[in-house]
């Protein structure tokens, strides 16, 4: 009987735990006013920061894109590029003259193959020369192009007699011809020498090209005479 009642009493008791177990998760715990608030108020603040940021990102890509604009449009070819082209695009034979001081003129054939550069856009104009020079076997590669944001020409030339690469700037005269300014480093003195240049284009079939060494008291002596024939008649026209 003491057991029974034993058992009756911790029954009884387990049921009284259970019953205010569920008591207790059927009461709702009361809510502090000033907490839902500060939740609501901190809701809009991650709201407004995140449209902020969206707004910021918007701004950021417009920018870049009128960025990329303007760059497009002040590097876009333009009538400079399209005499480069007309000027030199084309096949061409090439009579040459080297000139020194006190020495008869040294005279030779060569060829020369001018193309717009492949995906350039007409940007550039690239030549490869093919003859002799003095008697021995020269080949050359030239670049040419025009620059929208200094307005003046710019090559380079290098060639299988110098490791030397000739960095040029030039200008466009009244006559329609260009002149070219260079300065390089003599292999032999190990001093700095100046070279002009001109580029005259007598007819669309014709161009010639001079270049005159500057000696150290400004005087001047014509060093190269090549002039070139257009081989194609159907090559572009000559731009002006």
């Amino acid at each position: 009987m003491k057991t029974l009642r034993g058992l009756s009493l911790v029954a009884a008791l387990g049921v009284s735990i259970l019953n205010a177990g569920a008591r207790g998760q059927d009461e709702k715990k009361p809510v502090d006013p000033k907490n839902v608030e500060q939740t609501k108020e901190a809701k809009k603040q991650m709201a407004k920061e995140l449209d902020e940021k969206r707004n910021e990102k918007a701004q950021g890509h417009e920018a870049g894109a009128d960025m990329m604009d303007a760059w497009m449009q002040a590097n876009k070819p333009g009538k400079e590029h399209a005499e480069l082209v007309g000027n030199r695009v084309g096949d061409w034979n090439v009579q040459c003259k080297f000139m020194m001081p006190g020495m008869p003129a040294q005279e030779s054939t060569a060829k020369a193959a001018c193309r717009a550069m492949p995906g350039m856009g007409g940007r550039f104009v690239q030549m490869d020369y093919d003859g002799e020079m003095m008697g021995f076997p020269f080949k050359g590669v030239g670049i040419y192009g025009f620059n929208n944001a200094t307005k003046k020409y710019e090559s380079v030339w290098f060639d299988s007699t110098s490791t030397n690469m000739m960095i040029s700037t030039g200008e466009k005269k009244a006559d329609g011809s260009i002149e070219w300014r260079s300065e390089y480093m003599d292999p032999m003195t190990k001093e700095m020498k100046k070279s002009r240049m001109v580029d005259r284009f007598p007819d669309r079939d014709t161009m010639v090209f001079e270049m005159y060494e500057v000696n150290t008291d400004g005087t001047e002596f014509k060093a190269m005479e090549l002039t070139y024939t257009r081989v194609k008649s159907d090559a572009p026209a000559q731009g002006k």
